[in-house]
């Protein structure tokens, strides 16, 4: 079981779950469904909004990608006359009959002192119900207080699913005024120039519903993993 590449099309297949993108449009997002032809779920889209003085509000072009069994890695290095750069890997972390696990990461960075970068994972709508940390039996450390943000969306159609978030990542949400859909804003503040800033999701996919518990193991392994030092 491994990703494949045709051109910028990115596959992962496998007898259990199927995942798809184009790497050259990001904006346009990921899909997974189960195997043997069931319903299709779009995951989630990365988007910007950049606040600059020229209005640019476009994401980079994609420059080199490759596949490493479990790992999808896209560079899209910051253009010239760009304000910023992105590189993103996906990982599948689990694939079996019952569930699927992927951990995307994100890392931005800009050769501007004065970027200030707007990046959304855009999610789908019809969300069911979301999460705190609290709400997953979580405690929050005195230098990590428990963030207003959820923690987690759940989905139950075309198939159960949940997006997690860590602790450093549960910043801004908001719903999109033309489809009413939830995005996670990644990165709004200001970026210093020569830093790389991450964030991490993971996509959780299931064959039976997803109980409380067993989200709060998720978020748990989720909040003791690294991230990818290869980002």
């Amino acid at each position: 079981m491994s990703w494949t590449l045709d051109g910028a099309q990115a596959r992962w297949q496998d007898p259990w779950w199927n995942a798809e993108t184009d790497l050259q449009q990001p904006s346009r997002g990921w899909a997974l469904q189960p195997a043997h032809g069931e319903s299709l779920f779009g995951l989630m889209a990365l988007r910007t909004t950049e606040r600059s003085t020229s209005g640019d509000s476009h994401l980079p072009p994609l420059v080199e990608h490759y596949s490493r069994v479990h790992d999808i890695e896209a560079d899209y290095p910051e253009p010239l006359g760009g304000r910023f750069g992105l590189h993103v890997q996906v990982r599948v972390l689990e694939s079996s009959q019952s569930r699927w696990i992927g951990q995307w990461t994100i890392a931005v960075q800009t050769s501007h002192w004065d970027c200030h970068p707007m990046l959304d994972l855009s999610l789908m709508p019809h969300f069911t119900k979301h999460y705190s940390s609290a709400d997953l039996g979580v405690a929050a450390s005195a230098a990590q207080p428990a963030p207003i943000s959820p923690a987690a969306w759940t989905y139950r159609r075309p198939f159960p699913a949940a997006i997690v978030l860590s602790p450093h990542d549960q910043s801004v949400t908001g719903f999109h005024p033309d489809s009413g859909a939830p995005y996670l804003r990644l990165f709004e503040e200001f970026l210093e120039r020569g830093v790389i800033r991450k964030a991490t999701c993971w996509f959780v996919a299931a064959r039976e519903p997803l109980p409380r518990n067993a989200l709060a193991q998720v978020y748990t392994q989720l909040c003791e993993t690294p991230l990818p030092l290869t980002t």
